[in-house]
């Protein structure tokens, strides 16, 4: 009797509004729609998404610690560029591309780090700079890049991204 009151409880939970709302929105879809509950869909959503769940697992780490990362979406663009111009600018092989990508973020995240650790900066204010420096990166790189962007652009290669 006591575990039955428990687990109405839980499931009762404010905390778990939000997986009812998930539940009832799949059942909603999947009655209106039959091709909503097909397994092409579901990987369709999956791939789709899957950047945006990665960030969200790392976004978890700070907050947890009671921090907050603002730059996350700024430094998502610059990896993507640096992605891009290694690529499709330079040529360079992908695993190359990608190697770049990935140190590109970690320098911005170590970046982060000393400024929050090292020069003890409020968590919020560091990244806010991190985001104003990387979103800035961003556009020096377009607008000195515009011809190369352009050319790159004008020849398709980028038909097939959305």
């Amino acid at each position: 009797m006591l575990k039955i009151k428990s687990m109405r409880k839980t499931l009762a939970s404010a905390n778990l509004g939000l997986v009812w709302f998930y539940v009832a929105v799949i059942l909603i879809f999947s009655i209106l729609s039959p091709i909503f509950h097909s397994s092409q869909n579901l990987r369709n959503i999956l791939s789709s998404y899957s950047h945006i769940a990665i960030v969200a697992v790392g976004m978890a780490f700070p907050l947890l610690l009671g921090g907050i990362d603002l730059s996350v979406g700024s430094i998502m663009g610059l990896v993507a560029m640096v992605v891009f111009d290694a690529t499709l600018l330079f040529h360079l092989p992908g695993w190359v591309a990608i190697l770049a990508g990935l140190l590109t973020g970690i320098l911005a995240g170590l970046f982060n780090a000393f400024l929050i650790v090292r020069v003890k900066i409020q968590p919020f204010i560091a990244t806010l700079a991190t985001l104003g420096l990387s979103g800035s990166d961003l556009c020096h790189l377009r607008e000195t890049d515009q011809s190369r962007f352009d050319r790159c652009c004008d020849q398709g290669s980028l038909a097939a991204s959305p």
